[in-house]
């Protein structure tokens, strides 16, 4: 018996991974590799591609790594004045923070450093941490078509390593070109280093690429399912020999007129779809059945919840930052107060190579990277004894300097400018009205007690209590 056959059409699709960066491509004198070697980044140097693929591909991946930037990132250089440092002539500081941070969360970070003739750093630039790879007498090879498919070596750059020194400087400079051509730089290259990944950093989610490359699966056999279900939604068998030829004087056969009918049986907007059919009996009539894709799509709901919260494990930031979990766990301020901290205190390491970087190029300026305070809670009761200032420090704000003092507060603080013997013959010769005046009371005002027991006014009474125990 022949064997019969069954042929199964795949379609391949090549992507290509294009490289950004807001670092311009070198236009001096290029080093030769020479007889260097590429220390490859993984299985066929392509390791870095293959990860931003997978991450991005996964809608849950995708929103943890932002996330993380965010977090990396948070509200720039705590240091107004280094996060206005124009580091090249199109950037400021905090302007390359963000790409950094991108790179960061998932990597590490590339710079391109270039000199004056002074030697001194007078730019910078952020390099895509996936176009560069480590030659092995110490340079570095940038190319934004490494690791694809379409890689073009005549667009590989060699720069050496970052060094301050005056050598190293001096044969950066040296490679400026005779018509006015710009020097190609030096690589600042900062990961996580580890025994197990001492060239290259590979990060921890990546132990979590079949969840991720299901995750991304999900939504298309979502999608799968609904546009290759079954289009009829109702099924009409009309017995009996209908005449689908002869016409009346509209211009219709009898068949004509039961399409008719059937459509009236859809909505108004078409959405809906009538099969008929048509026999001599009503044994004669098909018999359907259906396989419903859509059930296995809904069984799959419970399923694609645990991969995307094991995704978020991988990640190292917890669901509720990204939407999931419960109402009542989003709602509960203090817990999700405590996830925030926590994963600020995740970043800081990620953050202070960033500040590393920044302080071995300007020295100068403080570059700790602020944190990103989503939200903050206090205890009602808490928020209503807290001072002005206590408040203003909570919310990170600078207290406001105050324009003019109270006439109340005048009158104080020039008796307090007294002497003791003068200050009580003022006293002496101040009205009734005029001392209650200094707490801002008037003659008739009675002093009410507040909800939790404590007088209105009990600062100002305290002041003058003060003064006149310190006067009289």
């Amino acid at each position: 018996m022949a064997k019969s056959k069954v042929r199964v059409k795949s379609k391949v699709v090549k992507a290509r991974a294009a490289a950004r960066s807001s670092a311009p491509a070198a236009e001096g004198k290029p080093q030769e590799k020479g007889a260097a070697k590429v220390i490859e980044y993984g299985k066929g140097n392509k390791l870095p591609q293959e990860i931003n693929k997978v991450f991005l591909a996964s809608p849950t991946a995708r929103r943890c790594w932002l996330k993380l930037k965010k977090f990396i990132q948070a509200d720039g250089f705590a240091n107004r004045t280094a996060a206005a440092v124009k580091v090249n002539p199109r950037q400021k500081a905090d302007d390359v923070l963000p790409l950094l941070a991108w790179d960061a969360a998932v990597f590490g970070i590339a710079l391109r450093v270039k000199y004056n003739r002074d030697h001194e750093v007078s730019e910078v630039y952020h390099v895509p941490f996936h176009t560069v790879r480590k030659l092995d007498d110490g340079r570095f090879l940038v190319n934004a078509t490494l690791g694809t498919d379409k890689h073009k070596a005549d667009q590989d750059e060699v720069l050496e390593a970052y060094d301050p020194d005056a050598d190293a400087v001096n044969r950066c400079l040296a490679q400026i070109g005779i018509d006015g051509d710009t020097q190609p730089g030096q690589i600042l290259y900062l990961f996580e280093e580890t025994s197990a990944h001492p060239h290259y950093p590979e990060p921890a989610a990546w132990a979590g690429k079949d969840d991720m490359e299901s995750d991304a699966e999900i939504p298309k056999a979502d999608k799968h399912a609904i546009k290759k279900r079954v289009k009829p939604n109702m099924g009409l068998f009309i017995p009996g020999d209908i005449d689908d030829e002869q016409e009346d004087e509209d211009g219709k056969t009898d068949w004509d007129k039961i399409e008719d009918t059937a459509k009236q049986l859809t909505d108004p907007e078409g959405e809906g779809d009538v099969a008929v059919f048509n026999g001599a009996t009503k044994d004669d009539a098909p018999q359907l059945f259906s396989i419903d894709s859509m059930k296995s799509a809904l069984s799959m709901d419970p399923k694609s919840e645990t991969i995307a919260k094991r995704i978020c494990r991988h990640m190292g930031l917890h669901p509720s930052l990204i939407g999931m979990d419960t109402a009542g766990q989003l709602g509960n301020t203090q817990q999700l107060l405590n996830i925030i901290q926590l994963t600020q205190q995740e970043v800081l390491d990620v953050q202070g190579m960033i500040q590393r970087a920044f302080t071995m190029l300007w020295p100068a300026f403080d570059w700790t990277v602020s944190s990103l305070n989503l939200i903050k809670a206090v205890p009602e009761q808490v928020w209503q004894i807290m001072t002005e200032e206590q408040k203003y420090n909570f919310a990170g704000l600078a207290m406001p300097e105050k324009e003019q003092s109270t006439e109340g507060e005048k009158t104080l603080n020039a008796l307090n400018s007294l002497s003791p013997l003068v200050a009580t013959k003022v006293l002496e010769a101040m009205t009734k009205e005029q001392i209650l005046a200094l707490v801002g009371l008037d003659q008739n005002s009675k002093t009410e007690e507040t909800t939790n027991g404590q007088a209105n006014h009990k600062g100002r009474l305290s002041k003058v209590r003060a003064f006149l125990k310190k006067h009289i």
